[in-house]
């Protein structure tokens, strides 16, 4: 259970907690500054979500971890503006994690079998 201090009085008063899931490429999660927060040192309120080992990136990259915006690549996610990378800097690397989240969770069927025999997602078009 989370400190009381991080819940509300209603949490409190119904003996709740709160859930945390930090995702991640690898071991971002694992950064000395979050390893400083409470949730992260009590374990019962804490997740850990690798977005490196979902599934399917396993099957398009046969088992062997990939880059982060070899990831961003393979599901079609635009990462570059006139062909520069803009994923070099810690809130534009949050932004993509996000956007890595979100197609991970929304992908369709057709998209996932396309990633499971090893092809890229064509690019989106934004």
């Amino acid at each position: 259970m989370a400190k009381k201090w991080h819940l509300t009085r209603k949490e409190i008063e119904d003996g709740t907690g709160r859930e945390v899931i930090l995702f991640g490429w690898g071991n971002e999660a694992h950064h000395p500054a979050i390893k400083n927060t409470s949730f992260y040192q009590n374990g019962d309120a804490l997740e850990h979500w690798d977005l490196s080992m979902h599934h399917v990136f396993k099957a398009r990259f046969s088992g062997r971890k990939p880059s982060f915006l070899t990831s961003m690549a393979a599901l079609g996610l635009p990462y570059k503006i006139n062909n520069y990378s803009i994923a070099n800097n810690a809130g534009n690397h949050s932004a993509f994690a996000m956007h890595l989240l979100l197609a991970l969770s929304y992908m369709t069927d057709k998209q996932s079998e396309t990633l499971h025999r090893r092809e890229n997602l064509p690019p989106l078009d934004v």
